[in-house]
C-alpha cells in the first residue's frame, strides 16, 4: 500500500519538495499551538483530525480540478495548500472564527468581558470552518443540490389554504376545550401531505422530497407538543448536557434551568415539579397535561438568569471526536443563545436543529442512491428514527449519515458515478463522521471492498484507494480506544446498569476468561440482538412514551409487513445486479461483527461483572445496519408491471408515512387532549 501511495510521486523537484516540507511544517505548528491551548486527550485527537481532514480534501479536489493527469502528489500537495483562493479562505475563515468567538461571549450569561475570550475555542472554530468548507468543496464537485420546486400560483394558494384550515382546526377545537398546540401538532402533517400531493402530480415519484417533508412536519409536531421536559427520548438529558457543553466549546456556562433539564427528578428552587413533569414511566391511563408544561417552560425561563450562573473552566469535557454527533443541535442551542431568546425558545432551537439536519441528509441519500429509494425511505420514517430526531440525541447523525454514506457507495458499485479519488473519498468521510459517536460501527467501513475490481482504472489505484481507506479507518479505532485509555480501562462504567457494573472488572474477566466471555456474547447476539421479535421493536418502541405493540397488538405486525413488502417490491435492474453469493457473505460477517461490537461495549459499559446477559442492548442500535442488510443479504427481487409501479411507489409512501403518524399520534397527540 505505501508502495502504492508513493509511486504518485512522479516528478519532483527541489522547489516543489521544499514547498511540500513548508506545507507540512505549517500543519505541524498548527497542531503544535493546538496542544498548547488544549490539554484534553481527548479534545486533542479532534482539532488533529479536523487538520487531517482538511488537508486530505483540499489536496483531493486540487488534484480533481487539475487537467493533467500526469501530475504527481507533490504538485497536488503544493497547489492545495498555497492556491491564492485557500489564501483568500484562510483571512475569511479567521476573521469569521473570531466573530464567533465574539458572539458566543456575547451570548454568555455572565457580563461581558474580553478576558472570557478563549484562544482554544477560536482555535476549533477555525480548524471546523477549514474543515467544513474543505468537505463542502471536494462535494460540490459531484454533488448536485438543487432542490427544483414549482412555484406556480396554484401551488401557493394551496400551501396557504393548508396552514390556514390547520389553524381554523386548531383554533376550532380549542374553543371546544382541546389544547390548540396539540390540535394543531396533529393535523399540520395531514394538511402538508394532502397540499404536497396536490401540487405535485408525479408525487410519488419524488420519495426524496416527500420524505424530508414528513419527516419535518411531523417531528415539528413532536416538538410543539413537549418543547421543554427530560426524560422523553433516550438519555436525553445526558444528550443535552453534552451538546449544551458542545455549544461553549470552552468555558461553558451553566444554570438552573439547564440543570433542571441535565438531571432526573430534581426539582430545584423556583420549580413547582422536576422536567420530567413526574409522569414517568407513561401508562395507558395516564393522561399529559399542557398545563403542566407550559408552567415548566415559564419557571424555566425565569430561572435561566446570570444569578444562577455556574461556569466550568477550561474546554469542555465534551468537546471530542464523539462529540460531533450533536454538531446540529449544539447549533441551534448557541444560536439561541447568541439571540438571548428564553430558555424553551433555545431548547427547542436545538431540537429543530437537529430534525432538520436529518431531514437534509435524507434528502440526499434519497437523491443520490440509484436504487432502492422507496425502501430508503422507509427506514428514515421509521418512527423511532424521526421521534430521536426531534429530540436531543446523536442517534439521528448516525442514522441518516449511514443511509447517505451507503447511498454513495452504491452509485460506486453500480457505475453510476465515476470512480475517481473524489467520490471515494467522499464516500469514505461520510460513513467516518456517521461513526464518530459511536465507533463501533466502524466495520462497516468494510462495505467499500464491495466496489468491484473492474471498477478500478488500475491495480495501482486500488492500492491507492485501499491505503486511504486504512488511513480513515484506523483513526475512528483510534477514537474508539481513546475513551477507554483515558479511563484507565473503562473505569466503574454506567451505574444505570446496576451496582455490580464496573468496566475494569469487566475487561480483566473478558481477558481472563475469553471463551466464556465469548459464549455469552455469541449466545445474547444470536438469540436475542438478531431475534426478529426483538430487531421489529426498532419502530414499534418509542422510548420511555412505550411500546405501541403493547397497547395496539396490531402495530407490532405492521413494521414488519410494510419493510418486507418494500424491500421485496421496490427492485429494478440495478438492485438485481447486488445480488451476489459474496456480496452477502461479506455483508453479513461486518453486521455480525458490528453485533459483537456493540454488544461487547454494552457488556463492558452498563452489564454486571461476570453477567450470564448482556444488558442495555435495544433494537434501535440495529438502525444504521438496515438498509446495508436489505441490499446485500435480504435482496429479493420481484418484478412489477410498469403500468403498476407507480401505485406500489404512491402506496410505499403513503403507508410508511401513516405507519410513522399512526404510531406517533397514539402514542403522543393522543394523550395529551387535556
Amino acid at each position: 500500500m505505501l508502495k502504492g501511495f508513493l509511486n504518485l510521486s512522479s516528478s519532483l523537484d527541489l522547489d516543489w519538495l521544499k514547498k511540500v516540507k513548508a506545507s507540512l511544517i505549517v500543519s505541524l505548528l498548527i497542531f503544535i499551538v493546538s496542544l498548547l491551548f488544549v490539554h484534553n486527550f481527548a479534545a486533542v485527537f479532534l482539532y488533529f483530525f479536523l487538520i487531517v481532514i482538511y488537508l486530505i480534501c483540499t489536496c483531493v479536489r486540487s488534484r480533481s480540478l487539475h487537467k493533467d493527469t500526469t501530475i504527481g502528489i507533490t504538485d497536488v500537495i503544493v497547489e492545495g495548500c498555497f492556491s491564492q483562493e485557500l489564501k483568500v479562505d484562510s483571512i475569511r475563515i479567521a476573521v469569521l472564527s473570531c466573530v464567533l468567538e465574539l458572539l458566543t461571549v456575547v451570548g454568555c450569561k455572565s457580563p461581558f468581558s474580553l478576558a472570557a475570550i478563549s484562544p482554544a475555542r477560536i482555535l476549533f472554530f477555525y480548524l471546523l470552518g477549514s474543515a467544513v468548507l474543505a468537505v463542502f468543496r471536494l462535494f460540490k464537485i459531484d454533488f448536485d443540490l438543487n432542490i427544483k420546486l414549482s412555484f406556480s400560483k396554484k401551488n401557493i394558494v394551496v400551501c396557504a389554504a393548508i396552514v390556514l384550515c390547520a389553524l381554523l382546526a386548531s383554533a376550532l377545537f380549542g374553543f371546544i376545550g382541546f389544547s390548540k398546540t396539540v390540535i394543531l401538532a396533529s393535523v399540520l402533517p395531514l394538511f402538508a401531505c394532502t397540499g404536497f400531493i396536490i401540487c405535485f402530480h408525479d408525487w410519488w415519484n419524488r420519495p426524496d422530497l416527500f420524505t424530508p417533508l414528513a419527516i419535518a412536519v411531523v417531528g415539528l409536531g413532536i416538538i410543539l407538543v413537549f418543547p421543554v421536559t427530560n426524560l422523553f427520548s433516550w438519555d436525553d438529558q445526558i444528550h443535552f448536557h453534552n451538546a449544551n457543553s458542545f455549544s461553549f466549546v470552552s468555558e461553558a456556562e451553566t444554570t438552573v434551568s439547564d440543570r433542571m433539564l441535565e438531571n432526573l427528578f430534581e426539582q430545584d428552587a423556583g420549580f413547582s415539579n422536576n422536567a420530567a413533569l413526574g409522569k414517568w414511566p407513561i401508562s395507558p391511563d395516564n393522561e399529559w397535561g399542557r398545563g403542566a408544561v407550559e408552567s415548566l417552560c415559564l419557571e424555566l425561563n425565569h430561572q435561566d438568569t446570570a444569578a444562577t450562573l455556574c461556569k466550568e473552566t477550561g474546554l469542555s469535557t465534551s468537546v471530542s471526536f464523539q462529540s460531533l454527533g450533536y454538531l446540529p443541535s449544539s447549533c441551534g442551542i448557541w444560536l439561541g443563545r447568541v439571540l438571548k431568546l428564553p430558555f424553551s425558545f433555545k431548547f427547542v432551537l436545538g431540537k429543530l436543529f437537529n430534525l432538520m439536519f436529518y431531514a437534509f441528509i435524507c434528502y440526499l441519500a434519497i437523491k443520490v442512491a440509484p436504487c432502492k429509494k422507496y425502501l430508503l425511505s422507509f427506514i428514515a420514517l421509521l418512527p423511532s428514527n424521526v421521534f430521536m430526531a426531534a429530540n436531543y440525541s446523536y442517534d439521528p447523525w448516525i442514522n441518516c449519515l449511514t443511509l447517505l454514506g451507503v447511498a454513495l457507495l452504491l452509485r460506486l458499485i453500480t457505475g453510476r458515478t465515476e470512480l475517481k479519488c473524489s467520490t471515494y473519498v467522499e464516500t469514505v468521510l461520510v460513513f467516518v463522521f456517521a461513526f464518530a459517536p459511536k465507533a463501533v460501527y466502524f466495520p462497516l467501513l468494510g462495505l467499500l471492498f464491495l466496489i468491484p475490481s473492474s471498477r478500478f482504472a488500475d491495480n495501482r489505484q486500488k492500492r491507492i484507494f485501499e491505503s486511504i481507506l486504512l488511513l480513515f479507518g484506523v483513526l475512528v479505532v483510534i477514537s474508539f480506544l481513546i475513551p477507554f485509555i483515558a479511563s484507565n480501562g473503562g473505569g466503574a462504567g454506567d451505574a444505570r446498569g446496576g451496582d455490580n457494573v464496573n468496566s475494569t472488572q469487566q475487561v480483566h474477566f473478558i481477558l481472563t476468561n475469553p471463551l466464556s466471555a465469548l459464549g455469552i456474547l455469541s449466545k445474547f447476539v444470536f438469540v436475542e440482538f438478531l431475534n426478529p421479535g426483538f430487531i421489529n421493536s426498532i419502530a414499534t418502541n418509542i422510548a420511555y412514551l412505550g411500546d405501541i405493540a403493547s397497547y395496539v397488538p396490531v402495530f407490532s405486525y405492521l413494521p414488519i409487513i410494510i419493510g418486507t413488502a418494500i424491500c421485496i417490491l421496490d427492485s429494478n435492474d440495478t438492485s438485481i445486479s447486488l445480488i451476489c453469493r459474496k456480496n452477502a457473505i461479506w455483508c453479513s460477517l461486518l453486521l455480525i461483527l458490528t453485533c459483537y461490537l456493540i454488544s461487547t461495549a454494552l457488556y463492558i459499559s452498563f452489564t454486571g461483572v461476570a453477567c450470564e446477559r448482556v444488558a442495555g442492548v435495544q433494537a434501535r442500535y440495529l438502525t444504521p445496519l438496515l438498509f446495508a442488510a436489505d441490499l446485500f443479504i435480504f435482496n429479493i427481487s420481484c418484478h412489477l408491471e410498469q403500468k403498476r409501479c407507480g401505485r406500489f411507489e404512491a402506496l410505499s409512501l403513503l403507508s410508511s408515512a401513516m405507519m410513522l403518524y399512526l404510531i406517533m399520534f397514539t402514542l403522543l397527540f393522543s394523550r395529551c387532549f387535556g
